[in-house]
């Protein structure tokens, strides 16, 4: 989920930046010597901490001694576990300290609310999403360009039936009432569409990230792998 967003880095610990708060005054037809009408944004001046995701790992003295292993265990579960975490304070970090402050707490989020009961057999869920693509690219300019959802609830996306019970994505053996070939994970909607255990289930987050989103790392400071031989 983390690459949806745009990668950038920073010297410091502390990023500084400013928030549009809206946009004041219209375009106007003006007479002859007449007064142009102001227009122009508003702004405030905000900045977020750097916020850092560690772990330690234990292993014995003959496992150390295991160089294929200790790497193999790092790349495969240590990292993997370390991207869990980094993720789901992106999403939903409560931005308490350490926590960053997610983008579902961040102040100004839209939202949009559907009921779970019905979401399956009447498309609710479906639609909604797309109402959400319009409105992000009616208040932000940009177009939404992915989906991040819980996988339960791409399943009841996945499984959604119309009253004949065909499903709307396919079936097990062909594409939607019998054309075409399965599509076993298709994206919603033509966007991007990324499942993640980090979002609760009922949750959706559309959203324009590459255009409109960032993540700031320290240069110098990726992920860092350091071993001593101290408990």
């Amino acid at each position: 989920m983390l690459e949806l967003f745009g990668q950038e880095t920073i010297s410091g610990n502390t990023l500084e930046y400013f928030i549009a708060l809206g946009f004041t005054g219209n375009p106007a037809a003006v007479a002859e010597l007449g007064a142009k009408p102001q227009i122009g944004p508003s702004y405030t001046k905000t900045s977020d901490k750097l916020t850092k995701v560690a772990a330690w790992w234990k292993e014995s003295d003959e496992a150390i001694e295991d160089a294929p292993y200790i790497a193999s265990a790092l790349r495969d579960r240590g990292i993997y576990l370390l991207h869990k975490a980094e993720e789901a304070q992106v999403l939903s970090g409560n931005g308490t300290d350490p926590n960053m402050e997610g983008v579902l707490n961040r102040t100004g989020i839209q939202t949009l609310n559907y009921t779970a009961a019905t979401a399956n057999n009447n498309g609710t869920l479906a639609k909604q999403i797309f109402l959400a693509m319009s409105q992000v690219a009616q208040v932000s300019g940009f177009n939404a360009d992915a989906i991040v959802l819980n996988p339960l609830d791409y399943f009841t996306l996945r499984t959604a039936t119309d009253q004949n019970g065909q499903y709307f994505g396919g079936g097990y053996f062909t594409g939607a009432y019998g054309q075409g070939g399965v599509s076993v994970m298709p994206n919603l909607w033509g966007l991007r569409t990324v499942q993640s255990n980090s979002i609760t289930q009922g949750t959706v987050l559309v959203g324009a990230f590459k255009p409109g989103a960032s993540i700031f790392r320290k240069t110098g400071s990726g992920l860092r792998v350091e071993i001593a031989n101290q408990h």
